[in-house]
Parts: C-alpha cells; sequence; structure tokens
C-alpha cells in the first residue's frame, strides 16, 4: 500500500488468481480505517493495465503491473485527447505501482495510450 503524493488517497497493488493484477484505492475514515472506495483490474501489454482517478488534490493517472526480467525501462502514458503525456520509470521494478498527478487543466484525462520502452529508448512491442 502507499500513498498517493500530498492526497487523502492511498492505494493498493494485488493479483488474482488468474494471473491479472489489480489495485483498490483506500479512503482513511475519522476512526482511522481504511475501507476501500474504487477498485479494479486488468491488464493489457506486459499484463500491465492503468486507471484515473479523482482525489481531493485533482486527477491522477495510476500504472500498475508487471515487469517481467526488467526488460521495461519506462512507460509513456499519452492521452488520447493530446493534452499531456506521463513517463514512469519502471526499470528496477518487476512489479510497479505508479501515480502521477495529470495536470489541472486537461478536459479528457482518459482513455491514455501506453507505450512501452527498453534502455537504449527502443519500443517494446
Amino acid at each position: 500500500m502507499k500513498q498517493i503524493a500530498d492526497t487523502t488517497s492511498h492505494i493498493i497493488f494485488f493479483q488474482l488468481d488468474d494471473g491479472d493484477f489489480g489495485y483498490a484505492r483506500l479512503l482513511k475514515g475519522l476512526n482511522g480505517k481504511f475501507k476501500i472506495d474504487h477498485a479494479g483490474y486488468g491488464s493489457g501489454f506486459l499484463n500491465s493495465s492503468y486507471q484515473v482517478i479523482e482525489t481531493n488534490k485533482g486527477e491522477y493517472l495510476i500504472l500498475y503491473g508487471e515487469n517481467p526480467d526488467l526488460t521495461v525501462d519506462h512507460v509513456l502514458a499519452t492521452a488520447l485527447s493530446g493534452e499531456y503525456d506521463i513517463t514512469f520509470d519502471i526499470s528496477d521494478d518487476q512489479r510497479f505501482l505508479q501515480s502521477a498527478k495529470i495536470p489541472s487543466d486537461v478536459e479528457r484525462a482518459f482513455p491514455v495510450d501506453l507505450t512501452f520502452y527498453d534502455e537504449g529508448d527502443n519500443l517494446i512491442e
């Protein structure tokens, strides 16, 4: 579990029996206990996926999945609206859960196209 920077949202990362990965957003209540606010699962290329979530500090892009043999150096997430792109460094993570703040002036944060690159900045297909 990790807290999304400067927000009240926490994210957990899990793997289902069928091998797919998922995430859940947790919110801490007044009693100090967490409750699941939103969850999702499923995976695409390299058993990874993403989701845009709303937090008390704006929208964040959550990227999660697996990087077997550390073949992927970084992932470029490009909004299909063309309004933003975010690069995630996953070079040291066999399993990853990362988040990045989406600029506040973006009107359509979802969906995004994920592009995977190796250490030499070569496209991985």
